[in-house]
């Protein structure tokens, strides 16, 4: 803020006023809600007759007054006086004519933004879009925030799904086998005691990939039909585990 004021005033003396030897001019100013009140001070000396050695003094105080508005940083305010002149207008008049600038600043950022939250009472049609546009992203944020919560949830609830399902399994291959293993002890155990000591050892084969029941027969040097008292051989698969006799007692 910057004013530039030119201030004019008539002053009426006593006497008349034939020379003025001295002049000076004073100020006082106070600052107090937005309002500037100042006094300025014209004093000095003259003369009533321009041959007369005797001297007059004189002293007037000239108030007035300047409204600053709400916006501006009181604290800040720098007043100068940057010209002042007189004139004799009539035997008892002297015309004073003072030019002033008041420089200031705006208010700081917090209190501007304060003053414009009070005056800002209706919002234009792009304050309105703006402020949704705001809330639509402030929504948007907390949605993506609510999906990344959920698949962050997924992902840790997967990897301990497939665990529990893992190890389900290999619960039941643990039970599966040891429940092939109690059959497979009982059917040695049966073809012991059944055949007499007609068999001297047992193998227990584990069925492999591409192997078949001739295959298996030729390794053990046995017969399919041998194989077949011991174990169901009608659908042989991998992973089978089957009892084959080493040797026969003739």
């Amino acid at each position: 803020m910057d004013y530039v004021v030119p201030y004019t005033k008539e002053l009426t003396f006593d006497n008349k006023v034939a020379e003025i030897t001295t002049i000076s001019l004073e100020h006082k100013i106070d600052i107090e809600n937005g309002e500037l009140n100042g006094t300025f001070i014209v004093s000095g000396e003259y003369k009533i007759h321009e041959l007369s050695v005797n001297k007059e003094k004189f002293k007037f105080d000239l108030p007035f007054y300047i409204e600053l508005g709400d916006r501006v940083d009181e604290e800040s305010v720098d007043f100068n006086i940057d010209d002042f002149t007189y004139d004799i207008v009539e035997d008892n008049v002297v015309k004073v004519n003072i030019e002033f600038s008041v420089r200031a600043d705006r208010l700081l950022d917090e209190e501007r933004e304060e003053i414009f939250d009070e005056v800002k009472d209706v919002e234009t049609p792009e304050e309105l879009i703006e402020e949704n546009n705001d809330i639509v992203n402030e929504i948007k944020e907390e949605l993506e925030v609510s999906v990344i919560e959920e698949q962050r949830e997924e992902v840790e609830e997967e990897p301990i799904k497939k665990m529990e399902e893992n190890i389900e399994s290999e619960n039941e291959m643990i039970e599966e086998d040891t429940r092939l293993d109690d059959v497979t002890k009982n059917t040695i155990n049966e073809a012991i005691e059944s055949s007499e000591d007609e068999y001297i050892t047992y193998h227990i084969h584990i069925v492999k990939d591409n192997e078949t029941l001739d295959t298996i027969c030729t390794k053990y040097n046995t017969t399919s039909n041998i194989v077949g008292e011991y174990n169901d051989i009608t659908n042989i698969k991998s992973g089978d585990k089957l009892i084959i006799p080493d040797e026969v007692d003739e």
